[in-house]
């Protein structure tokens, strides 16, 4: 009788939940009690009601691989719900991810163990014989995003990827996790405050779903750009929730550093294993969640040479190594769980590394070991060296840089693409450049040399725009005014174009 009674319970509680908008959770997915508990918690009202969108309004995966060519305005369709953009974005299930009531997410329950996702996606990403991308940072996010409506967010983000499209490119790279924190609904990170202006506090929908859908209606791979070891300040971690790992590991630092104060913010410590597997899973998290054709993540690796920053774990695990080799065996362990991890999430994207443009520097100041990253298999599918220098760089010349990267690469299926600076535009006075300081100012169809250029060698995939902001104006999404910078975007579009 006690059996009939508990199943007829259950029974009770399913259909209930199922009115609300809940689906079963599912055991197979990342952190299922986990996910029961944020249910429990959640305000039904703040739960997207999918069971009503006809199968017909709900895109596949399949629906994005053929993309409108370049010289196409871009199709956005319709406005999006946000139920429909959560059917079309396997990441946003509605129990997993939603907020609770308190406009808070997740969050894990213990300093010593992070959750591994088990979740995994079987989204196509879409391939180009060359990738023709720009960056997309949270300065400018901070104007599209921050504060503003789900429609206004459309709106603004409609005109940035038409715009894109209009240059001849093919690839956004869009950051979404530059400060330890989120730009979705995580398990791992608290979210950041450029949603919703406050650190913690989740905005009424989700941005990485809305940013990956649009951007695949309007013909452009996706790459989400993570910043793995940056952190925030420290009134900013205050105010992070005690059920992140971060918050636990800033309150038990005096017995740890996982969590090291550098310059003005918090860095996390890539000694630490369960460091690393935060990192890994908040990477893994994404792919298994979200239909992303890439994982990017940029330079910030050690952010100082100072020998106090990881003292203790450098006595704890150094093992006889010289502290630069500590540090550069650790970032290279932490980017090869970044590539296992987001490889058993989706083994079709693509993880890549977008380190300083002067390979020295890499190992002097970053401890980033981008020489064995390129000859060893396991690290990452591309390489995004940021050569930010003009062809003529005293020190470090384009055409002489672009191709010490190409022989650096050793392993067969590894890509290189070219970070340039278009923040450089125009620019008076290149403090390190020597001889060539004037170059940008005296030049006005540098970019476009440097993608001609960058054609020619051999390991050549692709290249990378530094960034948005330095050529549209976000207020009104025209090219900006600069004599400058039209120049060269009228040069950039006609070698694009080819």
């Amino acid at each position: 009788m006690k059996n009939i009674i508990a199943l007829l319970l259950s029974c009770c509680l399913l259909v209930m939940a199922t009115s609300c908008g809940f689906e079963p959770v599912d055991s197979g997915s990342a952190s299922a009690a986990q996910s029961s508990a944020s249910v429990q918690a959640a305000d039904s009202s703040d739960m997207p009601d999918v069971s009503s969108i006809p199968a017909s309004d709900i895109s596949s995966p399949d629906s994005f691989v053929e993309y409108p060519s370049s010289e196409q305005e871009a199709d956005f369709g319709e406005s999006s719900s946000l139920s429909q953009i959560i059917g079309e974005v396997k990441g946003a299930s509605a129990q997993k991810d939603t907020p609770s009531s308190d406009g808070q997410n997740g969050g894990t329950s213990s300093a010593a163990t992070v959750s591994e996702v088990t979740g995994t996606n079987d989204y196509q990403p879409v391939s180009t014989d060359e990738t023709k991308a720009i960056w997309i940072s949270y300065q400018e996010l901070a104007v599209l995003l921050r504060g503003k409506s789900q429609s206004a967010f459309e709106a603004n983000l409609k005109q940035v990827y038409q715009n894109i499209r209009d240059l001849g490119l093919n690839t956004v790279i869009v950051q979404v996790r530059p400060y330890s924190d989120a730009l979705y609904p995580s398990e791992y990170y608290p979210w950041s405050s450029y949603a919703s202006g406050a650190v913690g506090q989740a905005p009424s929908f989700d941005p990485l779903a809305v940013m990956v859908t649009l951007a695949h209606k309007a013909g452009l791979s996706f790459h989400a750009w993570l910043n793995p070891l940056r952190g925030m300040t420290q009134e900013e971690t205050s105010k992070v929730p005690s059920t992140y790992l971060i918050r636990q590991w800033h309150d038990s630092r005096s017995d740890s550093d996982r969590l090291v104060y550098s310059g003005s913010r918090w860095y996390l410590n890539p000694a630490y294993p369960e460091v690393r597997s935060l990192i890994a899973n908040g990477a893994a998290e994404i792919a298994s969640r979200y239909d992303v054709d890439g994982i990017h993540i940029d330079d910030y690796f050690y952010p100082t040479t100072d020998a106090s920053f990881d003292k203790l774990s450098y006595e704890t695990y150094g093992g006889g190594k010289t502290l630069s080799q500590f540090r550069l065996d650790n970032c290279s362990q932490m980017v090869k769980e970044i590539y296992q991890t987001v490889k058993k999430a989706n083994s079709k994207v693509l993880f890549g590394v977008s380190p300083q443009g002067n390979i020295q520097n890499n190992y002097t100041s970053q401890f980033a070991d981008v020489k064995r990253w390129c000859s060893e298999k396991g690290y990452l599918d591309y390489i995004m060296p940021q050569v930010y220098f003009g062809f003529e760089n005293e020190g470090q010349p384009y055409s002489q840089t672009v191709r010490q990267w190409n022989e650096l690469i050793k392993a067969d299926g590894i890509q290189l693409m070219i970070g340039l600076a278009c923040h450089k535009i125009g620019m008076e006075d290149d403090t390190y450049a020597g001889s060539g300081s004037r170059e940008w100012s005296e030049h006005s169809d540098i970019l476009s040399r440097q993608v001609s250029d960058a054609r020619a060698i051999a390991r050549y995939s692709g290249v990378a725009l530094f960034d948005y902001k330095s050529l549209f104006d976000l207020s009104t999404g025209d090219i900006l005014t600069d004599d400058s910078v039209q120049k060269e975007v009228s040069k950039l579009k006609e070698v694009l174009s080819q």
